[in-house]
């Protein structure tokens, strides 16, 4: 099968199933997409992934083989050191934190509020932002007392006909 006809029957892109193939930057899929790859070639799923091996340098200057055990390990500890030689953490994550979906409470403060200082500004954002993760925890509130009811209700229908049942196959005196 082509590359063209592989993503046309699968419905993806040809340079995603290019990326997919060559095991570039932009490798990786959701399990829908993964899903429909499988079906479009006749596989199961799982069969589409292997696990990534890496290769290191050992101290020999050879290349070895390490396993994603290794691996995440290896990067774990390139992070501490980098951690390590960071003296301003607040520094280095400020863009991070800048384009954060928390920007989203400031944009519509400023629109709700054009001429407001950004005193007030902040302000505004702080109770949106409250607001927004009050109304999350009302709704899932909402959604586990519901669940809590409908089990509750599942559980004495259940009890109700097994004791009909009981009561059916007890022979009259």
């Amino acid at each position: 099968m082509t590359v063209r006809a592989l993503a046309a029957k699968a419905r993806v892109s040809k340079s995603k199933i290019g990326h997919l193939a060559n095991g570039g930057p932009y490798a990786t899929v959701t399990p829908h997409v993964a899903a429909r790859i499988a079906r479009a070639v006749g596989v199961h799923r799982g069969a589409l992934f292997q696990p990534r091996s890496s290769t290191s340098v050992d101290v020999d200057g050879k290349e070895i083989a390490m396993d994603t055990t290794e691996r995440s390990l290896q990067l774990r500890l390139a992070s501490y050191k980098s951690w390590t030689n960071t003296r301003d953490r607040s520094a280095r994550t400020e863009a991070a934190r800048k384009a954060s979906h928390h920007t989203r409470f400031i944009a519509k403060a400023r629109e709700l509020h054009p001429d407001a200082t950004e005193a007030e500004i902040a302000e505004v954002a702080a109770s949106l932002r409250k607001a927004h993760y009050t109304e999350l925890a009302l709704r899932s509130a909402q959604a586990r007392r519901i669940k809590g009811q409908q089990a509750r209700a599942a559980k004495r229908k259940q009890i109700e006909a097994e004791l009909k049942a009981a009561a059916d196959s007890t022979p009259a005196a």
